[in-house]
């Protein structure tokens, strides 16, 4: 009578209203499992074709901060200038740790670092989770730098 009282308690306990959970850990190198499809990198636009303040000879501007996880981040600078000279600038991706160095003309570490053109310039760059900047030195010994600018990351 025991264990059939046992039986009959072991029997109760598993087809009552309660909800099973059941757990499914992947071992090995593959198999027959589920593949994981990561996500799909998205474009977001942190700057659109924006139309800069004249800048000044020889002077730096910083656009940003902005915070980005591992991406590949893009920009674009076109000249606006209305007269014949053309304008000559510098152009990087740096972070905010290193964004003091670069304002003040010391060595920095940047990317897609662009130096000394004019018209038009685009670059990218694959850059590690941080917060950055865009900065734009402006290479003209007289003249303000005009120019407009576009910024995107994508991840």
């Amino acid at each position: 009578m025991g264990r059939l009282a046992f039986v009959l308690l072991a029997l109760l306990a598993g087809c009552g209203g309660g909800t099973t959970t059941t757990t499914h850990t992947p071992t090995g190198s593959g198999g027959s499992g589920g593949t994981v499809i990561p996500p799909t990198p998205t474009l977001h636009v942190i700057y659109p074709d924006t139309i800069a303040n004249p800048q000044g000879a020889a002077t730096g501007l910083s656009y940003g901060a902005f915070t980005l996880p591992t991406a590949s981040v893009s920009y674009m600078i076109t000249e606006r200038t209305t007269t014949t000279t053309q304008d000559t600038w510098t152009t990087a991706i740096v972070s905010s740790s290193e964004l003091a160095r670069a304002n003040a003309g010391q060595d920095y570490r940047g990317y897609a670092i662009s130096t000394m053109h004019t018209g038009t310039v685009s670059a990218t760059a694959t850059v590690p989770a941080d917060v950055y900047n865009l900065v734009v030195f402006c290479d003209n010994i007289l003249e303000d730098c005009v120019y407009s600018y576009q910024l995107s990351a994508t991840y």
